[in-house]
């Protein structure tokens, strides 16, 4: 998949479309660029893995534990992703295995906002469970 959006969020999770403009501008070079996911989910059993490769380097992804959807999330990012600014990377895909998603999170100039490059639109609810880690009640 390539990515293909630049939104901007505040550090909770919530939209900040203020922002959209500045986070395309600042990872304009990644725009377009490829993300493989790689994934094994046993839907009886519940056992899962993934992982992600961005920029030619791996990295593992673990379970988030979402219900309705299978997301995972890295925890933190090898070393050569750190240079260049990636803060985390998140995989999502339904549990019918359609509609995959990828979300590579950059900060953005504050502390108080990231950028989220994706390829395609998250809705706020998936996108603040997916960036704080926590299910949103419904």
């Amino acid at each position: 998949m390539k990515l293909t959006m630049a939104k901007a969020y505040q550090e909770n999770g919530s939209p900040a479309p203020g922002k959209d403009k500045a986070c395309a501008a600042k990872y304009k070079e990644f725009m377009g660029a490829p993300v493989t996911d790689t994934y094994k989910i046993n839907p009886k059993t519940g056992i899962m893995s993934a992982s992600a490769e961005f920029q030619k380097v791996s990295t593992q992804l673990y379970p988030m534990g979402i219900a309705g959807i299978y997301s995972f999330i890295s925890d933190g990012v090898p070393p050569e992703l750190q240079k260049i600014g990636v803060m985390q990377i998140i995989f999502q895909i339904s549990t019918k295995f359609t509609s995959p998603k990828n979300m590579i999170m950059f900060p953005l100039e504050t502390d108080k906002f990231n950028c989220v490059l994706t390829n395609s639109a998250l809705s706020a609810k998936a996108a603040k469970e997916a960036l704080t880690g926590k299910p949103m009640k419904h």
